[in-house]
């Protein structure tokens, strides 16, 4: 559903829609702050110390949810490593990780290219090159690749440290490092007062998928700049610290990069040991403090914030007696505004959880009309584009499945031995040679080196040569039926007669030409095969001198024969729709056909592919 439909003008910017985002924010929470205000004052009309309670409740809570935000960002981090690190398995980066006896040095270069590359686009595809800053395979010899930022100290073994071990030891399973500077990089200069000098590694061991041995140990660093800025809510003041500790209580970060490697206290070790969350009031160093931690799920580590109580309760005094005095009246506006905010809130998410139940029920031809110009609004439009989505990804599931199935059945029908079609049309020659019946003999043998062609090439590249003496035998055949009807000539570049290209690509775009204007027109035609090389792009047009295209149809042609996922009408144009798909499938979407016609003049169909040699092809798709 677009703007103008649910009554948006079509100017709106991206300023008004931040604006919008932000009401429906100071909705919710305007409401929930006064009502907390609320609350607050009269308890604290009533004693200090509850005021103090309040105070205290209220800094868990907030500390709680952000160690939580925090701890689940650490979370994911980690668990994009691991996904990361999963490539492993993939066919492409074993084999190019893979070194043979005969390596130079240049082999070995290419080995770390491919490497980088392979990486470098996985990291791109998924968004997370920014988040990881480096990426090394250690070789069980000690050599190693590298990409990232960072310049390796090549004098440096990283089989030597800690985790190369364990990783190894793991048998394929992830481990994670703790925190630690690079000291692996050269040159090494980290200015005390540095803050993404710290890093998360994780590492796990690859395995050769075909004999289970060894092939070395993948691990990758994330930057721990970031967690400055994260636990920025958690620090009330110069006194507040955070600590990342490990199950025994060594430090392996604090907001202030100080006591990295040294222990906490072990009477507040005690006190959250073993425990995935919580909160406690402790006494050490001479003061009160207030303690919340939280454990990662991935690691172990613990995420522990300490605030000094007398700067939690520092405003309890300041707060006291405006409260006292303004208590009653902040009440009964609170009430009031709670109940305008809160009908005004809920009413669209109430029409949005009814056309939810609608859906639950199966019911896909429903709608909600936007009633408000906040975050309701985007989530309303959001419903309704996705109930359409729903209802075209069931059209499309059901689509595809009736292609399955006549694609199931035509394979079916053409499960016909080529072979023994192939020693048919021998036989069929030998009569006709045997009776003198020239025409036979010359369809026949054609027609068996078309065979010879299909049973040669299916399924691999074909050289241009052998694509155009196909055509040339297809031709043979068709001046039978035919005769003078039909002329073809070639334009082609001796060099590129060496070139591969997808096979059966000419042939139906002639047997198209020779459709129309032959067959339904009764007219004589020209058709001619022009193939040139254009430095690494092999150009090839079939155009013919016929009855051409109108315009209008042949706007409707290209439209329909690239539109994705289109259900064709059985018998047109089905042997362009094939090669076009097939040229796009191998070659990718810029690959397919190009039309250029005129009403009674000409019809001319190109298309560009990439040079491909023995040595860079591949197999058809």
């Amino acid at each position: 559903m677009g703007k103008d439909a649910v009554g948006i003008p079509g100017g709106v910017q991206e300023g008004e829609g931040n604006v919008r985002r932000k009401s429906l924010f100071w909705k919710m929470t305007g409401s929930t702050l006064c009502i907390v205000a609320a609350a607050f004052v009269i308890l604290m009309g009533y004693t200090y110390q509850i005021n103090v309670g309040i105070l205290k409740s209220n800094e868990i809570q907030n500390n709680q949810k952000n160690l939580s935000l925090i701890s689940e960002k650490i979370d994911d981090y980690l668990n994009m490593l691991e996904l990361v690190s999963a490539f492993t398995y993939e066919n492409d980066l074993q084999m190019l990780l893979t070194r043979t006896n005969a390596e130079t040095d240049i082999t070995a270069m290419r080995r770390l290219r491919n490497f980088q590359n392979f990486y470098y686009r996985r990291l791109v595809s998924l968004d997370y090159d920014r988040q990881i800053q480096d990426i090394y395979f250690i070789y069980p010899d000690g050599e190693t690749l590298h990409k990232g930022n960072g310049i390796l100290d090549r004098n440096c073994d990283l089989t030597e440290y800690d985790w190369y071990d364990e990783a190894v030891k793991a048998g394929g399973r992830t481990i994670v490092a703790d925190t630690h500077r690079q000291d692996y990089h050269q040159p090494v200069r980290y200015p005390e007062n540095e803050k993404t000098a710290y890093y998360i590694s994780v590492a796990r061991s690859v395995n050769s998928r075909h004999d289970n041995s060894l092939i070395g140990v993948l691990m990758m660093d994330i930057e721990l700049g970031e967690l400055t800025k994260m636990i920025g809510p958690l620090l009330l003041g110069e006194e507040s610290m955070v600590y990342f500790t490990d199950a025994d209580g060594t430090i392996l970060y604090s907001s202030d990069l100080s006591g990295i490697g040294e222990r906490l206290p072990a009477l507040l070790v005690e006190g959250y040991a073993g425990k995935a969350e919580g909160s406690l009031e402790q006494r050490f160093e001479g003061r009160e403090h207030i303690v919340t931690w939280r454990m990662f799920s991935k690691t172990g580590w613990y995420l522990i914030n300490i605030n000094p109580t007398d700067i939690v309760i520092a405003e309890a005094e300041k707060m006291r007696g405006k409260i006292l005095l303004l208590g009653s009246v902040v009440f009964v506006m609170t009430a009031v505004i709670m109940a305008v905010y809160a009908k005004r809130v809920l009413d669209p998410v109430r029409k949005l959880s009814d056309a939810m139940r609608q859906v639950e029920t199966g019911d896909l031809d429903v709608s909600v009309e936007p009633s408000s110009d906040d975050e309701t609004r985007q989530m309303t439009e959001n419903f309704n584009h996705m109930v359409s989505r729903l209802r075209g990804l069931i059209r499309d599931n059901y689509l595809i499945r009736i292609k399955e199935k006549d694609a199931q059945i035509e394979s079916l029908q053409l499960q016909i031995n080529p072979h023994f079609l192939y020693n048919t049309l021998e036989s069929v020659n030998c009569i006709a040679m045997v009776n003198e019946v020239e025409e036979i003999s010359v369809i026949s043998k054609a027609l068996a080196r078309m065979f010879r062609y299909s049973i040669r090439s299916a399924g691999t590249l074909a050289l241009v040569r052998e694509e155009l003496e196909h055509v040339q035998n297809y031709m043979e055949i068709q001046r039978v039926r035919f005769g003078k009807k039909i002329r073809m000539s070639c334009e082609v570049e001796e060099a590129t007669k060496k070139l591969r290209i997808i096979p059966f690509v000419l042939q139906p775009l002639i047997e198209n030409a020779i459709r129309y204007n032959v067959e339904e027109a009764g007219r004589a035609v020209g058709i001619r095969i022009a193939i040139t090389r254009q430095g690494d792009r092999l150009k090839i047009s079939v155009q013919d001198d016929g009855i051409g295209i109108e315009e209008e149809q042949l706007a409707r042609l290209l439209e329909t024969m690239n539109r994705p996922q289109q259900l064709w009408e059985k018998g047109k144009h089905i042997g362009l729709r094939n090669v076009n798909d097939r040229l796009k499938l191998h070659y990718g979407p810029d690959a397919g056909l190009k039309m250029d016609s005129r009403a009674g003049s000409y019809t001319c169909v190109t298309f560009e592919l990439p040079v491909e040699t023995d040595k860079n092809s591949a197999p058809v798709s």
